[in-house]
């Protein structure tokens, strides 16, 4: 599956001059909300990402999503698994299970973004359900920003992964990017102005 060439497609891969949501600049930003806007596009990616999860033979009770960009990918994830899917959202700044969702006891669960990057909100959830009493035994997105090891390949997690390096985290490719600091940003030196895109900006 060519993944980066299905972003394209869905003018997903955008290219110009983005503040990330770290603050950091990059020529490039993914949207995966206009990935998912089409339901059988959003269909076919979860399928693989679920078999690649189904291959290594790790069990999932259900699936756990941060809000607000990780809802449609774990609702579908958790569809092509055939569990439940429940997810977190911030209020007042702090990540919360709210809605009436619960967690049992020794649950199995796998946390579910859209995209990771350093895989802080992934972390900020995972520990939502462990402190709850559920088991996390996998993290999983659509893909991967470079920073975080994902499982089939040899690349090293890069020092601001935020993921644990005893939980395996399964994603459909990787997007590496160029990303400069707002002090030292070619783009701004050429006079280009920086746009905000994504779920926590518009």
């Amino acid at each position: 599956m060519d993944v980066r060439k299905i972003y394209e497609d869905a003018n997903a891969l955008l290219s110009g001059h983005f503040i990330l949501s770290s603050g950091n600049h990059s020529p490039n930003y993914l949207q995966s909300a206009k990935v998912l806007e089409d339901p059988k596009r959003a269909e076919v990616l979860a399928k693989a990402l679920a078999d690649e999860i189904k291959a290594s033979g790790i069990e999932i009770d259900r699936v756990c999503a941060p809000a607000l960009g990780g809802v449609i990918a774990g609702y579908e994830l958790a569809r092509a698994l055939g569990v439940n899917s429940i997810f977190v959202e911030r209020k007042d700044g702090q990540m919360q299970l709210r809605r009436g969702f619960e967690v049992e006891k020794g649950e199995r669960f796998i946390i579910c973004e859209d995209i990771i990057t350093t895989g802080g909100s992934a972390l900020e959830a995972a520990k939502i359900i462990e402190d709850l009493g559920g088991e996390v035994v996998a993290f999983a997105a659509l893909a991967n920003r470079g920073f975080c090891k994902r499982v089939g390949t040899n690349n090293e997690a890069k020092a601001e992964c935020k993921l644990p390096n005893d939980i395996p985290f399964f994603a459909l490719a990787d997007f590496e990017f160029e990303i400069y600091s707002p002090n030292n940003c070619p783009l701004c030196k050429a006079g280009s102005e920086a746009i905000k895109p994504g779920s926590r900006f518009s």
